[in-house]
Order: C-alpha cells, then sequence, then structure tokens
C-alpha cells in the first residue's frame, strides 16, 4: 500500500496483454498513489465494460469499478491510522500535538468516508 501511496511502484506486467500496458501507461500518468486513493484509470473501467459485454455477465464496470475504490479507500484509512499510531506513540506526550494529530487524522477519515458514500450512492 505505502508503494501505491508514495507512488513508488513499478508493477510487473511484461508478460501480460498489451492492453494492461495501456491500462498501466494512464495510470502512471494519474499516479499509482492516487489509484490507492481511488483515483483510478478510465482505461481501466473501459476494460472492465468491454470485458463485461463480452461475458455477457449482468455485473457492469461501474459497480466493480466502485467496490475497487471502496476497497482502496478502506485500506488507506486503515494505514492512515496505523501510520498516525505510529506518529502518536513517537512523540513526546504534548497535548497540543496529540489534539492537532486527532483533529487531523478525524478530518482525514471524515472526507475519505464522505467520499466512500458518494461513490456508492452513484
Amino acid at each position: 500500500m505505502k508503494s501505491f501511496y508514495y507512488n513508488s511502484i513499478q508493477p510487473p506486467l511484461t508478460q501480460l496483454p498489451s492492453i494492461f500496458f495501456k491500462i498501466q501507461q494512464h495510470q502512471d500518468t494519474i499516479g499509482w498513489n492516487h489509484f490507492a486513493r481511488g483515483r483510478i484509470s478510465k482505461q481501466l473501467k473501459d476494460f472492465m465494460e468491454a470485458y463485461y459485454k463480452r461475458s455477457q455477465s449482468k455485473r457492469t464496470a461501474s459497480l466493480w469499478i466502485n467496490s475497487l475504490i471502496k476497497l482502496n479507500i478502506d485500506l488507506y484509512i486503515v494505514d492512515w491510522r496505523k501510520y498516525c499510531n505510529l506518529i502518536q506513540e513517537s512523540t513526546p506526550t504534548d497535548s497540543n500535538d496529540k489534539s492537532q494529530i486527532h483533529q487531523d487524522i478525524v478530518h482525514e477519515a471524515l472526507t475519505l468516508q464522505k467520499h466512500v458514500k458518494g461513490i456508492l450512492q452513484e
């Protein structure tokens, strides 16, 4: 997850069909850190739409992408809380510092929660 967050991952896609290289290039342009936060290449959605049409599935690409985004955001929140807990444990005990860190965590979690709810309602 940290690799995605810090945009330092280079997925090994050497043995996949060329469409995956195109999807990877588009996501590289956006940034893999954005992928981890739920901003996913439109080319991936287009690919999934084509896949579901070919397989005559009742599923939709939008639902698949929304599920993927929700999963990524849920993982991001969990990692964010773990990171913040580490910071709190390693900093001096100053009530103002803890108060600010706590406010930042709550703000970030509420922002992501609103984003997830918006996606699920679409």
